[in-house]
């Protein structure tokens, strides 16, 4: 008997110490830190960038420290795996920072990316997403930027970067974009990538999708305003007004975002209420004079109140010009109404170009950093 309870728990322990079936070697991998993915003449075009080993650079060059594979495939999977047939290692896909998706695919169907994005789980689902404007995403991929060896990841910075100094574009990662395209009620967008005359890459705008396929692109001040009104965005980037003295800059460095989105209906139709507060900090004054005594503030108070609502007009007006609901009233009207959401559901995109929109904007001005005043210098 215990001859026989000792081989059961020798099995069981055996079991315990399988060891890792599906271990990779570091030694035989390489590391991935972008993904371009694009679609042309029946095939998906697959980019893969790989950051280059110590052991295989010379310390006297000033090249990019990655090597580009660019692969083809009836699907997405099929032209990812064959990267292996041209590179001798593993690539270890999870270290990605970036996928950037051509606008031939974009605005095709995305149905060929989407089932690949949510089913592989060599993929982090916190990769940020982008598209390639203008652009192929290989040629975007093989762009190097300024002090940095690797461009994948050298562009999710610039998107880090871009939103908590700037305020222009709002990081997408591929798990909500994936959220937001099967959920009725609500379009993804996606921050624009591109090249300048200089042949330098640079964030231009946002993709504007409505289902599953790209519509158009906001601009930088209707990026600015579909900022405001994004969840996700609660504070960083800043604020150009000019001031009521003389007309000359001030910029604003924005410290706190709130809004709110509200159905409602008023004559029996249905409108939407918009409410944003914010709170700012004078960053720069290019004119003269004291602007923080209590009447020049709330005239600079209500200045930034006209700019955001500017901004947020512009964002809804070419979301209503696409028929693209990327601000999710419809889902907002689905939590608030339900009832009344499966009446309209089908039609919604009928609707949805007319809606009426109520918005209310209310700064507050906190201070002005070192300075309550301008830095004037006596000559």
């Amino acid at each position: 008997m215990r001859k026989v309870t000792s081989c059961i728990l020798l099995i069981f322990i055996t079991l315990l110490l399988s060891g890792c079936w599906d271990m990779i070697d570091i030694n035989q991998a390489a590391v991935v830190t972008g993904v371009g993915i694009d679609y042309r003449q029946g095939q998906v075009i697959y980019t893969t960038q790989f950051a280059q080993r110590a052991s295989l650079l010379d310390k006297g060059t000033a090249e990019p420290l990655t090597e580009n594979i660019t692969s083809q495939g009836k699907t997405v999977t099929e032209a990812a795996r064959s990267v292996l047939l041209i590179a001798p290692e593993f690539p270890l896909w999870a270290h990605a920072d970036v996928i950037m998706i051509g606008e031939n695919l974009a605005r095709d169907n995305l149905d060929i990316l989407t089932d690949f994005l949510a089913r592989n789980r060599n993929l982090r689902p916190e990769i940020s997403l982008l598209l390639a404007y203008q652009e192929t995403p290989e040629k975007l991929l093989n762009v190097a930027l300024p002090l940095s060896p690797h461009s994948g990841t050298a562009i999710n910075q610039l998107l880090e970067n871009n939103e908590s100094l700037e305020g222009v574009h709002v990081k997408v990662i591929t798990k909500d974009f994936l959220s937001d395209l099967i959920t009725p009620g609500i379009d993804p967008v996606l921050p624009q990538i591109s090249l300048s005359e200089n042949n330098n890459l640079y964030l231009s705008g946002m993709a504007v999708f409505k289902g599953r396929r790209m519509v158009g692109s906001l601009n930088e001040q209707e990026s600015r305003g579909y900022r405001w009104l994004n969840y996700k965005a609660n504070q960083g980037g800043t604020l150009t007004v000019y001031s009521p003295i003389d007309k000359k800059a001030l910029t604003f460095m924005i410290t706190n975002i709130s809004n709110k989105i509200r159905p409602l209906f008023k004559d029996d139709q249905l409108q939407c209420r918009i409410e944003v507060n914010t709170s700012l900090n004078l960053l720069e004054q290019t004119g003269e004079g004291n602007l923080m005594t209590g009447p020049r503030r709330r005239q600079m108070e209500q200045l930034a109140n006209k700019e955001i609502k500017r901004q947020i007009e512009s964002c809804i007006d070419k979301a209503q010009s696409l028929h693209s609901d990327i601000l999710g009233l419809g889902l907002m009207t689905y939590r608030y109404y339900p009832e009344y959401w499966q009446e309209v559901q089908d039609d919604w995109y009928k609707i949805y170009p007319h809606l009426q929109t109520q918005i209310k904007v209310e700064s507050l001005l906190a201070g002005g950093y070192l300075l309550n005043h301008s830095a004037d210098l006596e000559n």
